[in-house]
């Protein structure tokens, strides 16, 4: 698509996914990670809380779509809106899957929901010649495959909307945590629309997609581990940081195999994928590969401060590293366009691995010393700080 697709269209839509995504990131308040890494939580009061924020959010961004946006955009944003709404949904099933360790169900799922989508929006918007089209397309495939796949042999679970309210009161902070880091993410994108124009921030997304690939592996060794990190952090601070440390050297690789590969080959990778305009930012397409390795390397810390049930600390480190991406935006993108955004892009992320490290570090601090980390000799005294595991004292979110 991004070889027959004009750069404003693209632009158009990745400043629609700009918009729509840390709002509904919000909403979705991490519920999938405390479903799969708590088994005391409630599924029933989960889902409830999942259909209050997400209908609630789809609903508010497709009225202010029509309100305050030209209407081709706003009906862009309605759309790509109303899809990721549905995702969110299967999204939480996902994490009740998990807890039974449904790995194939999970991944066939996905599969379907990212190559089966992106193949229904081609193929429908190349048939009708009309984009909103195929976006209209991918709703109703979302949407079935939730209902098809990810939901069938469940019931509705009992539960209290009541308690679903308390919930979202009491998580708030995780979601608004994922969309401070959302934000960071898009900075350079409204940026380049504000300054440059739609088209750049078309060509921006373009280098933006093929940097993120490893994001994919990197997301699923995190939430897969979600489970272990929080019994590690039952069994002590060393368990815990071992895990973490291993689970950052493996981002780290995959963050470097990146950028290798973009510094050898990511001229004849964009020709390949795209148009020859795309194919001549090349050279921002390494600096995008760093920013991602420091991308993937935020992840891990969150997925750590998740498991640990830290929530304001996250939201800390991600502002703090936003601010650092503003004013790189802002000193960089009106001058030098997508290069200026692909090393403001860098500078935000470097920050926020820099903050969310130190946050995690801190929180650790916190955490018993395993008895299995204490000198043999002293294993059996607690004077010296050892102890048995505890359990770790995370704050309940439910």
């Amino acid at each position: 698509m991004a070889k027959t697709s004009t750069g404003e269209i693209l632009g158009r839509y990745a400043l629609s996914l700009a918009v729509v995504t840390p709002v509904l990131l919000f909403a979705r308040m991490q519920l999938r990670y405390l479903l799969a890494a708590r088994p005391e939580a409630d599924w029933g009061v989960l889902l409830r809380a999942r259909l209050l924020a997400t209908g609630a959010t789809a609903a508010i961004l497709a009225l202010a779509a029509q309100v305050w946006l030209p209407s081709e955009t706003a009906a862009l944003l309605a759309l790509v809106g109303l899809s990721r709404a549905v995702e969110d949904v299967g999204d939480l099933l996902y994490g009740l899957r998990q807890r039974s360790h449904q790995w194939s169900r999970i991944a066939a799922s996905q599969i379907l929901r990212g190559l089966g989508g992106a193949a229904t929006v081609i193929a429908v918007s190349l048939l009708t010649g009309r984009f909103d089209t195929g976006l209209a397309a991918n709703l109703i495939w979302q949407l079935g495959l939730t209902l098809a796949l990810d939901a069938r042999g469940l019931r509705w679970p009992s539960g209290s909307w009541r308690a679903a309210v308390g919930t979202l009161g009491e998580c708030w902070t995780l979601g608004a945590a994922a969309a401070v880091v959302s934000l960071n993410g898009n900075l350079p994108r409204y940026a380049l629309e504000a300054s440059v124009g739609a088209a750049a921030v078309g060509h921006y997304a373009a280098l933006s997609q093929v940097a993120l690939l490893g994001n994919l592996p990197v997301q699923a060794m995190g939430v897969a581990a979600l489970a272990r990190l929080g019994a590690r952090a039952e069994q002590g601070r060393g368990p815990f940081l071992r895990l973490t440390a291993g689970l950052a050297a493996v981002s780290v690789a995959i963050g470097l195999a990146g950028v290798a590969a973009s510094w050898q080959f990511g001229a004849r990778l964009l020709a390949l994928l795209y148009s020859p305009e795309i194919e001549a930012l090349a050279a921002s397409l390494t600096w995008m590969m760093a920013g991602a390795l420091c991308t993937f390397l935020t992840a891990v810390f969150g997925y750590s401060l998740v498991a640990l049930g830290e929530r304001r600390a996250q939201l800390g480190a991600f502002g703090a590293s936003g601010l650092v991406g503003l004013a790189a935006c802002w000193a960089l993108i009106p001058e030098h366009g997508v290069p200026g955004a692909a090393a403001a892009n860098l500078l935000c992320w470097l920050a926020a691995a820099t903050f969310s490290g130190a946050a995690l570090w801190i929180r650790c601090k916190s955490l018993p010393v395993a008895i299995s980390d204490c000198p043999a000799e002293e294993a059996s005294s607690t004077l010296n700080g050892c102890s048995a595991p505890v359990r770790s004292s995370c704050s309940s979110a439910l």
